[in-house]
């Protein structure tokens, strides 16, 4: 690629790779031809499918390129934050600029946009060379899911760090912008719509409310007055009906009719005044029974009260009284003992006398026996001589028995040290995982878990942390440092619904930051047993290595199988010193088969160059190991449990032989017992004599002294007798106190029965009333709808009448009889005689108007325009409740579509971005937050939190410039991209410098990221450009480097093949 004028950009190493072969996304770039834009005078750029890298130093017109895509696909250029108008993007001296992109299409014809931007800062627009207006071009681009402004697809330089600024809402809309399906920001959108819609029909509803409680309580303040003023009008229209009634004389049946009307009126309305009289009288006493039930109600509880402290009292006294009965059953019982003291010596004093006659006898048999018994004694030497073996026999058995007894359990007491000691190591790193305040929600989890496993499908396996056991606590440092933390500290579900439903319950409900692994044990899966290394450990024993990393340790299936699969700890070997002495042979002759391996106390990763023999070795010490040091080793302590029972079974067994030889034992004993006494009796007749005489004398002074301690029976029974008299009394004075509280107690619940029943009928009475004021209302309303009735027919009397006398006067103008017709006679003669009667009345009626006073006419028609806003205002409410529910509805329905899609996505975006920050030691999560509190429906809250920690003593932190420095953010901000580049609905993604800032250390393990994602086959395209790069990185045959350099000297005519042989010369040389 070539500029005119500021500079010469060279052609891609790589374009004589596999990359040419691998296929555009559809929109993918293809080709970029720029003239006079920014420092181009023309300039033409072809990217590759995959990775681009663009490579060149600052100033020199890689950000141009960034620039073009931009605005060539339709941005703005506040989105690259560089020039504030397009006029600034015009090369100096040049009075336009034009750029031309061309898109890949799978279908047909490649796409190509055009944008001439001019210096009065207008853009003219063509689409396939044919001018189309902005809004075709934007359409377009739209269509290929191409959205430069957001910042999840396209990152200028400017922008870099505007990311990690970015709210939780809008890295949530920019990834499903990017990512997502279409529909997914449609549905997000529309459900914070309806949320908004709704939210602002909540309010419009409670200030109606609000108004309609207004008018209410207004109409329900003046109803009186509207009432007196009704009632007035009422009298005055009778009033001048009865006016009429005097001139309408001769209308003899309409005054009749007119009369009865109003007498039946006025006879209701008597009925119903009287009705009303006895409604509050009723009300009054319903009142005062109220009071007097409450009166009632306190009085039983006082008496309850009392009635408790009466019954506590009297436990109090029962307990007394039990003391007294206690102390004269105690005085019994020593009284009895004493008696059998005394009978026992009596028993004893007669042994006594009975031992003196025996042994008297016995000392003159013995005198009788002296004689010569020299041949019964040999026969008894003879017989012991006889026993004696055997009892050596036995003594020797009862030994060896003992011993093995001894040594049996010795065995016991050392198996069950070791098994206390294995379980003091599960309870020792239960303590670890509860005092780091980053693994607390780890050890909550396992609590847990551990109360609640039956709730699952299948089994769920704690965290290698705990469940893994390593066979040498020397070892343990091996393995923590071969497997990532987050796996050590995650949970293995065998189950995939088993590990959905445990996130949900750990992460959501009870808000524990763990991480949950999907392992499944089924038929499709390797066993363990099939993971095997590539060599045999026999082979490298002269290295200097001793075994294999998956040989260190034990744990449950599910979990080995994991980390022979991610980590391959079946081919990591392990070795002393001499392994690392030798690394160089190692690394030379089986670099290939162990990649990495340990030698002491390093890690030793070989990896060899994607573009010369030449190998790359990186060491690093080992760091001490923080909890499989205390190992648990399951497998050992369900041996050391059936050990235990085998050595007790065992010591039962021997137990059971001790007896029987003892049994054994005590025969020959009794046997050899009874022919000494023959020899003793036969040898020592005269010693025997001695004896029997000093055992005569000692039980006679044995007898002289229970004679001594004879005890008087009788006194000590006065004595008790006396002693249980005075507690008697105080029994019985102790039982009529408690009577006395039993009566007292008998006397209070009766009073508080029949103050209870009191209060019962009081009730019963309220509601007696209540049910005789209901009927009350019942007729009163019955009564004033019949008076309604009747001053409606009397009103409508009243207008016949007026018709009528309008038509005689309007037709007669007189008043004579004599001039009438006959009819009109005849219709006079039916009517009163007398006016005096109809002045009675008139005067009646007046005299009530004038009581009654006067009533403004405005309070009711106001009344009747606040009762028809009333209705309007119920109706509206009533209309509002039934679109909140129908938008509810519409809101759960959507969600449900929403939602599990949503979850999905963040939960591939996390995997992808917790498993790139573990491969760099760190520990990094996405996770979708619903805002603060339990409401997890308000979606206007919803959002995306970037959580990462980059050392093990500090906790999981929110991205943010005030937890981490700008480095730790381009990180964060180029995994978070490389994560969605996995699952990229976008045709090309691009990002500017974002290795600024970073560490060495950092910046070539994400570099080592973007070229492993970016470069498979079935990624989007990607741009990354960057000033300058770290020695000794990997590079994919999918990726694409351009240079760019300018300035004075820059050659322009390069032999690009011969320059690529010189370097594959070099490569093969060395």
């Amino acid at each position: 690629m070539f500029d005119s004028k500021s500079g010469f950009i060279m052609p891609p190493l790589s374009q004589t790779s596999s990359s040419e072969n691998v296929a555009f996304t559809k929109g993918a770039i293809v080709r970029i031809h720029l003239k006079d834009f920014m420092t181009y005078n023309e300039v033409e750029l072809i990217p590759g499918p995959n990775l681009n890298l663009i490579l060149g130093p600052n100033g020199n017109g890689k950000s141009a390129i960034v620039s073009a895509i931009c605005l060539g696909m339709a941005g703005k250029p506040s989105t690259i934050a560089r020039a504030s108008s397009l006029s600034g993007y015009v090369r100096h001296g040049a009075s336009k600029a034009i750029i031309n992109i061309e898109l890949h299409n799978s279908e047909g014809q490649k796409f190509l946009v055009t944008r001439e931007i001019t210096l009065d800062n207008k853009s003219a627009w063509k689409y396939q060379g044919k001018p189309v207006s902005s809004a075709q071009i934007e359409d377009v681009i739209r269509k290929l899911n191409i959205q430069v402004d957001n910042l999840c697809q396209f990152l200028p330089q400017e922008q870099v760090q505007n990311f990690s600024r970015l709210k939780d809402k809008q890295l949530l809309i920019g990834t499903m912008k990017a990512v997502g399906k279409p529909e997914l920001e449609e549905q997000f959108e529309e459900l914070t719509k309806m949320q908004g819609q709704l939210g602002s029909e909540s309010l419009n509803q409670e200030k109606d409310e609000l108004e309609l409680k207004k008018l209410q309580e207004e109409n329900k303040r003046w109803e009186s007055d509207v009432k007196s003023f009704k009632e007035r009008e009422t009298l005055k229209a009778n009033v001048k009906n009865l006016e009429k009634k005097k001139v309408w004389l001769s209308f003899k049946e309409e005054l009749s009719h007119f009369k009865n009307l109003k007498e039946k009126a006025i006879e209701i309305g008597k009925r119903y005044a009287k009705a009303a009289s006895r409604f509050e009288p009723l009300e009054k006493t319903i009142a005062e029974k109220e009071k007097t039930v409450r009166d009632a109600e306190a009085a039983v509880k006082l008496k309850r009260d009392k009635f408790n402290q009466k019954t506590a009292t009297m436990n109090q006294e029962m307990y007394r009284a039990d003391a007294h009965k206690q102390k004269m059953e105690s005085l019994a019982s020593d009284f009895q003992a004493k008696k059998l003291v005394e009978r026992k010596r009596i028993e004893n004093e007669q042994s006594f006398r009975q031992q003196i006659i025996n042994l008297e006898k016995d000392l003159e048999a013995l005198d009788e026996q002296e004689k010569n018994s020299s041949a019964e004694l040999e026969d008894i030497d003879a017989r012991l001589n006889a026993i004696a073996p055997h009892e050596t026999a036995l003594a020797q058995r009862k030994h060896v028995l003992a011993e093995e007894m001894r040594r049996i359990r010795y065995e016991i007491n050392e198996f069950q040290s070791k098994v206390k000691s294995i379980e003091d190591i599960d309870k020792n790193r239960l303590n670890l995982l509860r005092a780091d305040r980053g693994l607390t929600p780890v050890y909550e989890a396992v609590m847990w878990l551990r109360e609640n496993k039956n709730k699952f499908r299948a089994p769920i396996h704690e965290p290698p942390l705990i469940s893994l056991s390593v066979k040498d606590t020397k070892m343990a440092k091996y393995v923590e440092n071969s497997i990532g933390f987050h796996d050590m500290k995650a949970f293995y579900c065998e189950n995939k619904d088993d590990m959905n439903d445990l996130m949900k319950i750990l992460r959501e409900d009870r808000h524990l930051p763990v991480n949950v692994v999907h392992s499944p044990r089924n038929d499709n899966e390797p066993l363990t047993s099939e993971f095997q290394p590539r060599m045999a450990i026999s082979d490298l024993k002269d290295l200097g290595f001793h075994s294999f990393l998956r040989e260190l340790f034990v744990g449950p299936e599910p979990v080995v199988r994991y980390l022979c699969k991610m980590y391959k700890v079946h081919n990591i070997p392990v070795g002393d010193q001499r392994a690392y002495e030798n690394f160089g042979v190692i690394r030379n002759q089986y670099g290939s088969l162990f990649p990495t391996f340990f030698g002491g106390n390093q890690q030793i990763i070989v990896r060899g160059s994607r573009y010369s023999r030449n190998s790359i070795t990186q060491m690093s010490d080992i760091r001490p190991s923080r909890f499989l040091d205390q190992t648990v080793d399951t497998c050992v302590l369900e041996e050391y449990y059936a050990k235990i029972a085998q050595l007790e079974q065992r010591l039962a067994q021997n137990k059971a032989d001790e007896v029987k030889i003892s049994q054994d034992e005590i025969g020959v004993n009794k046997a050899r017992e009874d022919l000494v006494k023959q020899k003793r009796s036969i040898q020592g007749i005269q010693a025997n004599r001695r004896v029997v005489v000093s055992r005569l004398d000692r039980v006679r002074v044995q007898l002289i002294r229970s004679e001594k301690d004879a005890v008087d029976l009788v006194e000590e029974e006065r004595n008790v007798k006396e002693k249980c008299g005075i507690a008697v009394r105080a029994l019985s004075k102790k039982l009529k106190e408690f009577s006395k509280l039993m009566d007292q107690l008998l006397v209070q619940d009766m009073e508080r029965e029949a103050l209870q029943i009191h209060l019962d009928i009081l009730r019963v009475e309220i509601h007696t009333a209540k049910n005789q004021l209901a009927e009350e209302k019942e007729q009163i309303v019955s009564l004033k709808d019949e008076k309604d009735e009747a001053d409606r027919m009397a009103e409508e009397a009243k207008l016949r009448a007026k018709r009528a006398q309008e038509d005689v006067y309007r037709s007669l103008r007189i008043r004579a009889k004599e001039e009438l017709t006959a009819e009109v006679r005849a219709m006079f003669e039916l009517l009163p005689n007398t006016i005096p009667e109809i002045d009675e009345a008139i005067g009646s009626a007046t005299a009530r108007i004038q009581l009654m006073g006067r009533a403004d006419e405005q309070i009711v028609r106001d009344y009747a325009a606040r009762e028809i806003l009333i209705e309007q205002l119920t109706k509206k409410i009533n209309n509002i409740n039934s679109r909140a529910t129908s938008m509810k509805d519409k809101i759960d329905k959507l969600k449900e579509k929403f939602l599990p899609p949503l979850l999905q996505l963040i939960s591939h975006i996390n995997h992808s971005f917790g498993r790139f920050y573990a491969s760099m030691n760190c520990v990094g999560e996405v996770c979708l937050y619903t805002g603060e509190g339990e409401n997890d429906d308000d979606f206007r809250n919803y959002g995306i939190k970037i959580r990462v920690k980059y050392r093990s003593s500090e906790p999981l932190l929110d991205l943010s410039g005030t937890h981490h420095s700008g480095g730790e953010r381009a990180v964060a901000t180029a995994l978070y991209m490389l994560a969605m580049q996995e699952l990229t609905q976008v045709p090309f993604r691009c990002v500017d410098e974002i290795n600024q800032g970073m560490d060495p250390i950092n910046e070539r393990r994400v570099f080592d990221l973007l070229v492993e994602t970016a470069c498979r086959e079935t990624s989007a395209q990607y741009f990354l450009l960057t000033p300058k790069l770290l020695p000794g990185l990997d590079y994919s045959p999918n990726m694409k480097i351009h240079f760019v350099q300018n300035g004075e000297y820059v050659c322009d005519g390069w032999n690009i093949d011969k320059h690529l042989q010189t370097i594959r010369a070099m490569n093969i040389q060395n």
